[in-house]
């Protein structure tokens, strides 16, 4: 280090080519309140330190108005007048782009955002990129410990789990939620963690993201760093002593948790994008919070004696922001407990309740779907949660005018939906909508992913850089052992199979035994009368004298997926025994069909073979499979044809005479 007066330096392009600024991937269907809550929190949650023992990671969002001293101080950390590369210099320039940090600090007050974690590792590490490094703290392994500050504060689009794990940082984008937060791209970081020789340590930097420029004949990334200028002219953070005094001016939470010291991290976002009262926009990030997070906060999860994986505050200008236990709020406590059900594998006492996600080829439990009824149509209402309609009631007319309102959730009421939930960072995905009739509107449901690293796996692979969906389009099938889409495709459907099957219940009642809508056009698609796989003739309409044929034996067959292998097509279908009772009862399951080519129909014979998956993974090939089974029993049958022959199977269910 060759100086320890702070500078502000613009990124030179390197010769090799590298990253240059400009717009974030992080787009879907969030808001920036809920993308900047969860961001930051898989952040700080990938750098959880072990040695916490049970206690929960801290996490904390306050706002601050700095003015008089504390804005003294800010302007005297933010060296940036000279930086070039901007084309909005002042608050009066309305042209597009990121606003040039020197025009915010002109203002005669100034708000942050201060997002902090505590019981975390910090930003350990090497101060730059390009090095190997073997995590230690205190002469001994720190878990966790990967070069946090190099993939934090230097690398962009650098996955965590190429530089050491963690459960997030798939694609090492997430961060950009911090300085897209910011009107002027700008955010100081400060963190007490451990040094690149595993002793502890304090740092502090800076950084600002504007857009790429040409200067002078060079051309220059749009990202600038602020601290002290080390070799080779890198700017360098601030260390020790020097990275405390920066810190002290700043209103930074206290790095302490239940009266001891603890490593963590203070990011200041400058000129936060908050258009609103402080007590607003706080609110709205409580919101983020609570619909957001929740599974994180929630105690016996991870066991029946754990805590929750974190403890979260929210403040602004020392006013505290009251967040409710999800147990104890009343939106979201229905969703809670059902998340509890999911890690317990506790089922409701009514039917069609609590669904097991499979797939059967290959085998593999992918999670849990429990509904569970949350209350009256009365109590279905929003408590807390700001809609569009409360936040424009509290605005200004001006303020209306200016802003684009952004509550947490885009649904009306708070029931309804499927919380989505990837198990390992008890990740809310997204919600599902259970839809239907009106009478299902207080439904709730959970899907808990399996604890099981291919399930998560493929899981992560299929999520897009804002983590708010599931697509197994773009999980990668890398040969032809590589299930990860399948797992992936086959998690969406059951979810969405668990729902139909819920609503089936609401239809009967509604449109009587046949059903109706949606359910009458999924009972033609299974029965072959709009092509593709799977069914036989359409069933009869229901007669009157309590007819016997209701209760014959019989298989119900939905067509799963397709897979060509080699010269060969393989079909999944699904075989749902009807017609048995609900007594264990032992069954022969026969499959044949009928095949196709274009000249018209064609004897099957060694052009197709069968395969049958029990619903305890066990794999019998054969046209034929006797097994115990009851109404609902769910098997997988693997169909097998020669590439050129089309195929539609049917399924003969027969009780044998140990029945």
């Amino acid at each position: 280090m060759t100086g320890s007066e702070l500078v502000a330096e613009s990124e030179r392009m390197p010769p090799n080519g590298g990253r240059i600024e400009g717009g974030s991937p992080l787009t879907g269907h969030l808001g920036l309140p809920s993308l900047l809550v969860r961001e930051s929190v898989q952040n700080s949650w990938d750098a959880r330190d072990d040695a916490r023992g049970d206690a929960p990671v801290l996490f904390g969002i306050h706002g601050w108005d700095l003015d008089t001293d504390r804005l003294d101080h800010l302007r005297s950390l933010l060296p940036v007048e000279h930086l070039g590369g901007f084309e909005r210099t002042s608050d009066a320039n309305d042209a597009r782009g990121v606003l040039h940090p020197a025009a915010v600090l002109r203002r005669s007050s100034v708000r942050v955002l201060i997002i902090s974690d505590r019981n975390t590792v910090g930003l350990c590490g090497p101060s730059r990129s390009g090095f190997q490094w073997d995590p230690i703290r205190d002469g001994q392994p720190l878990p966790r410990g990967q070069q946090r500050f190099a993939n934090f504060v230097r690398n962009v689009g650098r996955a965590t789990t190429d530089t050491g794990g963690g459960d997030g940082g798939a694609y090492g984008i997430g961060k950009s939620a911090l300085w897209m937060t910011s009107e002027c791209g700008t955010i100081l970081m400060h963190t007490r963690t451990t040094g690149e020789d595993g002793a502890p340590t304090e740092r502090f930097i800076g950084s600002v993201h504007g857009e790429h420029f040409y200067s002078k004949g060079l051309e220059f990334t749009g990202r600038h760093f602020i601290g002290c200028l080390g070799d080779e002219d890198v700017i360098e953070p601030l260390e020790g002593a020097q990275a405390a005094a920066a810190a002290h001016g700043l209103p930074l939470p206290t790095y302490e948790f239940d009266g001891r010291p603890t490593d963590g991290t203070s990011i200041v976002i400058i000129a936060p994008r908050l258009q609103l009262g402080w007590r607003t926009e706080m609110n709205l990030l409580r919101d983020a919070v609570r619909w957001h997070v929740w599974p994180k906060r929630v105690p016996g999860v991870r066991g029946s004696s754990a805590g929750p994986d974190m403890e979260i505050r929210l403040g602004w200008n020392n006013n505290g922001v009251d967040l409710p236990a999800p147990l104890d709020d009343p939106e979201l406590r229905p969703y809670a407990k059902a998340l509890l059900d999911c890690a317990r594998e506790r089922n409701a006492d009514d039917e069609d309740k609590d669904f097991e996600a499979l797939c059967r080829r290959p085998f593999k439990a992918l999670g849990a779907v429990k509904f569970r009824s949350a209350g009256t149509n009365d109590e279905n209402v929003f408590h807390l949660t700001l809609t569009d309609a409360n936040i424009k009631d509290g605005a200004s007319a001006a303020d209306v005018e200016a802003i684009d309102a952004e509550p947490a959730v885009d649904f009306a009421v708070p029931w309804g939906q499927i919380a989505l939930i990837r198990r390992e960072p008890l990740l809310l995905v997204r919600y599902e909508p259970i839809g239907g009739p009106d009478a299902a509107a207080t439904e709730i449901g959970v899907f808990l992913s399996a604890d099981d690293p291919e399930v998560e796996g493929a899981l992560t692979k299929a999520e897009p850089p804002a983590h708010d969906d599931w697509i197994y389009q773009i999980v990668p099938k890398e040969n032809s052992r590589d299930h990860r889409r399948t797992l992936a495709k086959r998690t969406v459907e059951e979810i969405k199979s668990a729902r139909s099957k819920l609503l089936a219940k609401y239809r009967t009642t509604e449109y009587g035994e046949r059903g109706g809508g949606e359910q009458l056009i999924s009972r033609r698609i299974s029965d072959g009368l709009l092509g593709g796989l799977g069914g036989g003739k359409p069933p009869k309409e229901p007669g009157g004298g309590g007819s016997a044929s209701s209760t014959k034996p019989r298989a119900q067959l939905q067509h799963v997926r397709s897979d060509q292998e080699g010269d060969n097509t393989v079909h999944e279908v699904d075989v749902t025994i009807l017609g048995i009772g609900s007594i264990p009862t032992t069954v022969l399951l026969t499959a044949d069909g009928a095949g196709y080519d274009n000249a018209g129909s064609m004897p099957v014979g060694e052009h197709v073979s069968f395969g049958w998956t029990t619903p305890d993974g066990v794999v019998t090939n054969g046209q034929s499979l006797e097994t115990t089974a009851f109404d609902e029993t769910r098997l997988s049958l693997i169909v097998t044809v020669a590439s050129s022959l089309r195929f539609r199977p049917k399924v003969s269910v027969e009780l044998t005479d140990a029945s």
